[in-house]
């Protein structure tokens, strides 16, 4: 009988266990899923933040009685051997240019882009009547004629000759800033492009600080120095010339 009472205890001993288990199973699935789901979504917003992170943002502002249109994106921090790797720069780039290294580099597109309605020409406008358009007559320019436009930041000249063959001829001064520093709010490196003339729009910009890698404080390699020479019991200091391991304090 006693012996039937310590099987059934033993019995009731082991679901004991094997529910616990169970238990400590789900729980464990639950927290690996979440911990899962947690992490994929971070992933996927971090994502969503860089991608915002880096957009242009346009503005424009007053600084003395002008206006400044802007176009701002926050720098990017990376190694010169990511962005060889991105192709974005190469050595024989840096060698042509006589850069050993770059510190810093910005990429911007600029596009002209401008409708220009108040254009003076030196044409005859005619009108012209014939029997298609009696009740409608049309206005028209004899050739040849010159147009012209200038202002602050262009001079645009034109001449359709008497068979109607145009030549052009655009100027434009495009004078464009570039600032890096740190956002005051957000304590970010950003890049900001800046220019007073209406007709330019930024449709790129990419701005990237490099870290130049450390030098290392170890080193194998020639050595010239002054030394301490232990001969028998005497001590005497003496040049010498040859190969080992250093540990570099100052370099020059």
């Amino acid at each position: 009988m006693t012996e039937i009472k310590q099987k059934t205890m033993a019995i009731q001993i082991k679901t004991r266990y094997l529910i616990l288990g169970l238990i400590l199973a789900l729980l464990s699935l639950f927290l690996l899923g979440w911990g899962l789901g947690s992490s994929k979504q971070k992933k996927s917003l971090s994502g969503l933040v860089n991608g915002l992170k880096y957009e242009i943002t346009r503005s424009k502002i007053e600084i003395d009685k002008k206006t400044i249109y802007l176009a701002k994106t926050q720098q990017e921090l990376t190694t010169e051997r990511e962005l060889r790797k991105a192709d974005i720069v190469d050595k024989e780039t840096l060698r042509k240019l006589n850069l050993k290294q770059t510190n810093e580099l910005t990429k911007a597109k600029l596009r002209i882009d401008t409708l220009l309605t108040q254009v003076s020409h030196s044409g005859q406008i005619i009108t012209i009547h014939d029997t298609v358009t009696i009740n409608n007559p049309k206005k028209a320019i004899l050739l040849p004629f010159s147009f012209t436009r200038k202002d602050e930041w262009l001079q645009l000249d034109g001449t359709f000759n008497s068979q109607g063959k145009l030549d052009i001829s655009l100027k434009m001064d495009v004078s464009v800033d570039v600032f890096t520093g740190v956002e005051k709010k957000t304590k970010e490196p950003i890049c900001i492009l800046s220019t007073a003339n209406p007709y330019i729009k930024t449709i790129g910009l990419a701005s990237y600080k490099t870290d130049p890698p450390k030098k290392k404080k170890y080193g194998i390699g020639l050595q010239v120095g002054y030394g301490i020479n232990l001969i028998g019991d005497e001590i005497k200091p003496t040049p010498y010339i040859g190969v080992g391991v250093s540990c570099n304090f100052i370099r020059f």
